[in-house]
């Protein structure tokens, strides 16, 4: 239908322009009105492309796609109407009465978007519904977007029992985190993007992030990040890829830090660090070294 709305544009441009210069006018006058759209300068009712991000907890604003449809599809007519109209010296009733009713339907159509809005989408007023896998920690993952849920589970499961192992109590859950609504603050959090969504083989290494952050703290939602909360994270996710083998802890052979690592001063330190990061006591948190 935007399609059919240009046609017409152009249609009417080159009568208008009854010259080879109504065709870059013709392209800049569509090019503009999809920006104008995209920036909001005008009601989105130009903009065309599909979805780039999660959709996840959206639904289709059906009032807004009917109500874009019908302006659409009275402009068309409407500029289909005028050019003929240019083109001929007889313009009967009928012609004027379509024309005059395409007008009042495009206008009503523009203004209503003012107050159902413009985009194709709103936030869905339904609870948000989770598919969940595997055992200690349990894995969910939002309806729609489990393709990697199953390899995933395992995976979080493979690396948890490193943890278990030297004492690390998890929570029993791990959640996707819902990209607008605050995750629950007594589940360990899944941060995914896009990317890591949509893919279907496992990432190791994120694996061992996403372990990293046992609770949604209020913190991490706050003005400003828990930086030695956020440092501790990272150093738990090191210290997990290398106790399952993925990647060896990021310090030189021989180093302080390295000697650290492969202590039982660091297991010490991972048991207490994680119990202060399910806890949210991150004021608690204390440098290693």
């Amino acid at each position: 239908m935007v399609l059919a709305a240009f046609t017409a544009v152009g249609g009417i441009i080159a009568v208008l322009i009854p010259t080879i210069a109504a065709v870059p006018v013709a392209i800049i006058g569509t090019f503009a009105l999809t920006y104008l759209a995209a920036t909001g300068a005008v009601a989105n009712v130009f903009r065309v492309g599909g979805v780039t991000g999660s959709v996840v907890g959206l639904e289709v604003n059906s009032g807004a796609v009917l109500i874009v449809a019908a302006f659409l599809v009275a402009l068309s007519a409407l500029l289909v109407l005028i050019v003929m109209a240019l083109f001929t010296s007889v313009v009967g009733r009928s012609h004027v009465a379509v024309l005059s009713l395409s007008l009042i339907i495009s206008l009503l159509a523009y203004v209503s978007l003012e107050f159902v809005g413009d985009e194709r989408f709103r936030v869905s007023a339904s609870a948000p519904r989770y598919i969940c896998a595997g055992t200690g920690p349990e894995v969910c993952m939002l309806e729609g977007t489990t393709r990697q849920l199953a390899p995933l589970a395992k995976e979080m499961q493979r690396q948890a029992d490193v943890l278990q192992a030297i004492g690390v109590k998890l929570p029993a859950t791990y959640a996707q985190e819902h990209p607008r609504l605050r995750a629950n603050k007594g589940q360990g959090v899944m941060y995914m993007t896009v990317d890591a969504v949509n893919v279907g083989k496992v990432d190791p290494a994120t694996v061992s992030d996403y372990l990293s952050t046992p609770a949604a703290c209020d913190e991490y939602y706050g003005d400003f990040p828990p930086k030695d909360a956020l440092a501790a994270r990272a150093l738990v996710a090191d210290l997990v890829r290398d106790r399952v083998g993925i990647a060896e802890f990021p310090a030189p052979t021989g180093s302080a830090e390295n000697a650290w690592a492969n202590s039982v001063f660091a297991n010490e330190w991972l048991v207490a660090t994680f119990h202060s990061l399910r806890e949210c006591t991150l004021d608690a948190i204390k440098p290693p070294l």
